[in-house]
């Protein structure tokens, strides 16, 4: 496992939007976020029935890091059914959500190496689109499972993809209910476990601000951004457009539109230029760590 070198003296932050591929509604406002706003990196589900429509977009964008964002839940496989049946749920879909695969997962019912196939094939559909993906993340956290942390380890070394998210609360309430709560410790314990089983040849970046996620508007964002630690952190996102179509496909109660906003505020840049911290993407990362 590649460690992040101890950084006293710079804030460091990774600002990456999730879910590019989903809907076009959300491709949009991550596109904007990119070219108006601090977005610098992008993860991409493989799955998203927008990102055929969506690839040309991100392929012509510059200094702009693309990863795979694995999708395990809701959206239509990469692979053949017959291959994943104990991962798909109604009308031959992956499962709705975490808390079912989850439930799974602890009944014994979930067979890993099927998980394993899909991320691959998931990966290699990206791949097929002429993208090198620089890291690895999933949709959900779910990848913060440990036996699932273990797969995409495995994946990240055998295609070369040199980061993967470490996804942990650094603030446990935010806006959360008293079972987001225990979800957000349980989340952070997997988190310490597999800090201890290690991240194979990639590099885990830990994120900050997930409290917050879906609600990143820019009251929220200068909260999180006065907690940038030193160091290398990164900064999910999800920013889109609130549209009757995008609510419809997707109940999450997110605040898309206003990470938008948030992502392209004046006051947001000058708050970040006045605390001092640089934004990098994972390209840059890999420079960082190569000086210490």
């Amino acid at each position: 496992m590649k460690k992040i070198p101890l950084i006293k003296n710079q804030k460091y932050l990774i600002i990456n939007a999730d879910d590019y591929g989903l809907h076009e509604d959300i491709n949009r406002g991550i596109i904007s976020s990119v070219e108006n706003g601090l977005v610098n990196s992008i993860s991409i589900s493989a799955c998203g029935k927008a990102l055929n429509n969506g690839i040309s977009e991100i392929k012509n964008l510059k200094n702009i890091d693309l990863g795979v964002h694995i999708t395990f839940v809701e959206e239509l496989p990469s692979s053949p059914i017959g291959d994943i049946k104990s991962i798909l749920g109604f009308n031959d879909r992956l499962l709705p959500n975490y808390k079912i695969l989850f439930q799974k997962y602890l009944l014994g019912k979930i067979n890993i190496e099927e998980l394993y196939i899909e991320g691959k094939n998931q990966i290699e559909r990206i791949i097929n689109y002429g993208i090198k993906p620089t890291h690895i993340d999933s949709h959900q956290h779910i990848h913060m499972f440990p036996s699932i942390w273990k797969i995409l380890v495995r994946l990240a070394e055998e295609y070369s993809i040199s980061f993967i998210r470490c996804s942990k609360f650094d603030n446990l309430y935010g806006n959360r209910k008293t079972m987001e709560i225990l979800m957000a410790k349980t989340l952070n314990m997997f988190a310490k476990i597999n800090s201890i089983n290690g991240s194979g040849d990639a590099t885990k970046i830990d994120t900050i601000g997930l409290a917050y996620a879906g609600k990143v508007n820019e009251h929220n964002l200068i909260k999180i951004l006065s907690k940038v630690p030193f160091g290398i952190s990164e900064l999910v996102v999800h920013p889109g457009y609130n549209t009757n179509s995008l609510k419809e496909f997707y109940d999450w109660n997110f605040d898309w539109s206003n990470e938008v906003k948030a992502l392209q505020s004046k006051n947001i840049k000058n708050f970040i230029s006045s605390n001092s911290i640089k934004l990098i993407n994972f390209t840059q990362t890999k420079d960082i760590i190569n000086l210490f």
